[in-house]
């Protein structure tokens, strides 16, 4: 089973490495033009992830349905819930390209009142959520081949997609290679087109004979109301989760941004390092789900649970090395990003802070992963709504607001949230109920 996680696991730590290398990558750029850039990415990436995440319940429902069908040797109803997750995906991104177009401004002036910050912030989250009718078609494919158990193809895509990003981002931020110097304009534009390009590449591959989830046109006809029930019963629940948690999230940003510009700012860089952590963790989430679901599939609780153990043991190693390197170099780390002496000092101490959580946030990833793959995507519904909106949020505004900790009043709140989450998630896991779930 070890073999089994680290030959699935790899491919998808690269990957989501690969997607913090690309908001890695604009803040590190973004911040040699200044800190209004800097700030205004602190606003619009959380809005923009968490949006993200509110529509990949759709790629985590079609996720738990295609790999249990794989795991159970249909592979017709395989290409069912793929083609029926796919239509989703696309009306979805649709509808949020439309309104977020038509809404930047006004969501980025929700969260901060300074004008420089919200007129940058509004362009780059404009330009970065017009392509997401695409975008997102690309993250509900990769999430159908990583059920089918291909998690190399997604990571190949990544490499060229991000390496197109930093090109772009070099190009037309500082105006090289004959091209317009555009600032934080110019990140959004390289993002959206690299992301672009990633979904076009794994669609085409999905719809190849070498895809393991092999789709044809006439595939969409296998569409019914009978399978979209099926992808939406699994994904609702997982939808609710995100909604709760990061409007959660978005009001921990507000907490923040309440602090002024400079705060965002060090708050910006103390993110960009800690989602290295945090992307590794999801890569187990994920393969944990995959192993998951199609164990239950072929009728193997057994290695269902066994899956989810080795890889929480594989994860919690992998983030506690993670949680050595941010309590050692933490000004190294945010000397990357900035030559601020007062933005990198207090970015370090964020960073720092955010070594303690790394475990945590390895167990509560692998036990969500573990449920989802199971179909069972009430529990992190239930449990990460709790967790923000009774630990994340009313702590960070004490310590922060109240006690006037600032940012290391929010970090600490990190670490509260994510050991109450893993706390809950051990408890219910070790009932055992989730191995009983029927999609």
């Amino acid at each position: 089973m070890r073999r089994t996680v680290l030959r699935l696991v790899w491919p998808v730590i690269i990957q989501n490495l690969l997607i913090t290398l690309y908001f890695f990558t604009d803040r590190v750029m973004v911040g040699r033009v200044g800190e209004t850039a800097l700030a205004a990415v602190g606003i619009a990436g959380p809005i923009l992830w968490s949006v993200s995440m509110v529509l990949m319940a759709i790629g985590v429902g079609t996720m738990a349905c295609v790999a249990r069908a794989v795991g159970g040797g249909d592979h017709a109803k395989a290409q069912a819930n793929a083609a029926t997750g796919l239509s989703l995906s696309l009306l979805g991104g649709i509808a949020v390209s439309v309104a977020g177009i038509l809404l930047a401004g006004p969501l980025i002036r929700l969260w901060i009142d300074e004008p420089d910050v919200v007129l940058e912030g509004s362009f780059y989250f404009g330009t970065i959520i017009a392509a997401f009718s695409l975008t997102f078609l690309g993250m509900v494919a990769a999430n159908i081949l990583r059920a089918a158990g291909d998690t190399r193809t997604p990571m190949l895509v990544g490499i060229l997609s991000n390496s197109l990003n930093i090109f772009g981002n070099y190009a037309l931020i500082f105006g090289k290679f004959g091209m317009p110097e555009m600032g934080l304009t110019g990140a959004g534009l390289a993002t959206a087109l690299s992301k672009t390009l990633e979904s076009l590449l794994l669609l085409l591959h999905i719809f190849s004979a070498r895809s393991a989830v092999h789709l044809r046109f006439r595939s969409f006809l296998m569409v019914t109301k009978q399978t979209i029930w099926r992808v939406v019963k699994v994904s609702l629940p997982a939808a609710v989760e995100p909604l709760f948690v990061h409007s959660g999230f978005l009001t921990f940003t507000k907490i923040v941004a309440m602090m002024g510009k400079t705060a965002v700012a060090a708050h910006t860089i103390a993110i960009g390092i800690e989602s290295i952590g945090f992307m590794t963790a999801e890569a187990f989430y994920a393969v944990t789900a995959a192993i998951v679901g199609q164990s239950l599939g072929a009728g193997r609780k057994d290695l269902a649970e066994m899956g989810a153990r080795e890889s929480m043991r594989i994860s919690v190693f992998m983030l506690t090395g993670a949680a050595i390197v941010f309590l050692l170099l933490p000004q190294y780390l945010a000397r990357i990003f900035t030559d601020d002496l007062n933005l990198i000092t207090v970015a370090a101490i964020c960073v720092a802070i955010s070594a303690l959580e790394q475990p945590f946030l390895a167990i509560a990833n692998i036990y969500k992963g573990a449920f989802q793959g199971a179909g069972d995507t009430r529990t992190p519904a239930i449990v990460g709504a709790l967790s923000v909106w009774i630990v994340r949020v009313p702590v960070a505004y004490f310590l922060a607001i109240v006690l006037g900790w600032g940012l290391v009043g929010i970090w600490v709140t990190t670490i509260a949230d994510w050991g109450v989450r893993a706390s809950i998630y051990f408890f219910i896991f070790r009932r055992g109920k989730w191995k009983d779930t029927k999609i």
